[in-house]
């Protein structure tokens, strides 16, 4: 139970700022011979409010301990998260090689295509006229 000093006698104030055991013998003895009479201890006015800020404390502390934990959970996901999308964005860029090679390879093979095509049409455009039983002179 938290307790307060109450002193009656102004001189052995001094005696109770600093702590019991950073004191001499003689404050001691002069402690002993007064306590009971010019100094006693009492119940403390702040002694709930203390209780309860303990309990406060430790309740704010066990909850920091837990989200302390959840944090640390919450950035292995994050970790695991972004260790995926850069897996994901190195296969994109394989993926978006791939497709730049193949446009290339459609876009040559269309050129190739139409110089084919242009000349089968001058071909055709050569031999109609023989085809119909015209005679080509030379």
């Amino acid at each position: 139970m938290p307790y307060a000093w109450h002193i009656d006698n102004d001189e052995l104030k001094p005696l109770f700022e600093k702590q019991l055991s950073k004191h001499s013998v003689g404050a001691y003895m002069k402690l002993y011979v007064e306590v009971g009479h010019s100094f006693w201890a009492v119940r403390s006015q702040h002694g709930e409010k203390l209780k309860l800020s303990e309990e406060y404390s430790s309740e704010v502390s066990q909850r920091k301990t837990e989200l302390e934990f959840e944090v640390s959970n919450l950035q292995d996901a994050i970790n695991a998260s972004n260790s995926i999308i850069s897996n994901y964005q190195q296969e994109i860029q394989q993926w978006t090689s791939t497709v730049k090679y193949y446009e290339a390879y459609c876009h040559q093979c269309t050129n190739e295509l139409n110089q084919v095509i242009s000349s089968l049409q001058r071909l055709k455009d050569c031999f109609a006229p023989i085809m119909c039983g015209e005679v080509i002179e030379f």
